[in-house]
């Protein structure tokens, strides 16, 4: 619902609310694949700090996309501004937790996401940020808790290597891929 005397003053009374439903869909620049790329960089001594690692991921997360098979979207519009709280969308082993908003008068969104492993102990995450106008939208990347999965997933292998040098085993297999 809205109301006013000018275009201007009707986005800007906007509200309302609904659910944006998804069926197949695939989410471009969410590659889950970029799991894979950090820990093999990680594990071959490529990601040797966390600006390497952003490196890498950010060019690893745009080769793919997320796919979706179905989700329900809630979301509100109030004063002209439409909000999506947190929400869960699972695929390809990897569940994305997004919200954020759209300014309808300012013509500005800003976008949240969470990418999460499903199937390993510790969920590793990346966690995006766009922000800007939704033809130019400028995106950030946080790789840190990441790399404070890939950090404790390091140490919990060596602890391991180190215990079977202890027990007298030879050829200790290396860390698990994603």
């Amino acid at each position: 619902t809205t109301q006013g005397r000018s275009a201007s003053a009707l986005a800007g009374a906007l509200s309302g609310s609904g659910t944006l439903t998804l069926e197949a869909a695939r989410i471009s620049g969410l590659d889950p694949r970029a799991f894979e790329v950090a820990v093999r960089a990680n594990d071959s001594g490529q990601a040797k700090d966390d600006v390497r690692l952003k490196q890498i991921v950010e060019s690893a997360l745009p080769a793919g996309a997320l796919a979706v098979p179905s989700a329900q979207i809630p979301f509100t519009v109030r004063d002209g501004r439409l909000r999506v709280g947190a929400t869960t969308l699972d695929g390809n082993g990897v569940r994305a937790t997004v919200s954020g908003g759209y300014d309808i008068a300012a013509d500005q969104a800003d976008i949240r996401a969470a990418l999460s492993l499903t199937m390993t102990t510790g969920r590793p995450e990346i966690q995006l940020l766009a922000v800007g106008t939704p033809d130019a939208l400028s995106r950030s990347v946080d790789v840190a808790p990441l790399s404070s999965w890939l950090a404790v997933r390091a140490i919990d292998h060596e602890t391991r290597r180190l215990d079977a040098i202890e027990r007298g085993v030879r050829g200790v297999e290396a860390p698990q891929q994603p």
